[in-house]
């Protein structure tokens, strides 16, 4: 999985994906399109990246859809308390809209309104990372 994109570090890519002129004019970038994404899609890829350190799919259950190890602890997770909220952990995904300046980070299969706890979490990495213009909301 890709790992996280600062908005330091977007805006730096976008440098490079423009043409990343010298100061004196001259290219420095030769072949410039595999740095070109939105930001769109470097705060899903953030988005989908903290889901993914929540849990583990579990492959050894007999249950048609498998289970979850859900929970999962570390020092980025440990200070959200997301595991006794109502979240679908069998298919908890993240889908980014842009709504007028705002980023929407909506996590889909967590009751809306109803998690806290996983909307902080993301939001507040986000923040870290320096997304300052993102909302995180929840939804079945």
């Amino acid at each position: 999985m890709t790992l996280p994109v600062t908005y330091s570090t977007w805006e730096d890519r976008q440098f490079l994906c423009h043409g990343g002129r010298g100061v004196d004019g001259s290219h420095l970038i030769v072949g410039k399109r595999r740095y070109c994404y939105s930001q769109r899609q470097a705060i899903q890829w953030c988005a989908d990246w903290l889901i993914a350190r929540l849990y583990t799919p579990c492959s050894l259950s007999r249950h048609p859809w498998g289970t979850v190890r859900a929970g999962n602890v570390d020092s980025l997770t440990r200070p959200y308390k997301v595991r006794d909220e109502p979240i679908n952990w069998g298919d908890l995904g993240a889908c980014v809209e842009r709504r007028g300046g705002t980023f929407v980070v909506t996590l889909e299969e967590a009751a809306a309104d109803s998690c806290p706890a996983l909307c902080a979490y993301v939001a507040d990495w986000l923040k870290e990372w320096g997304w300052k213009n993102v909302t995180v909301e929840t939804t079945w």
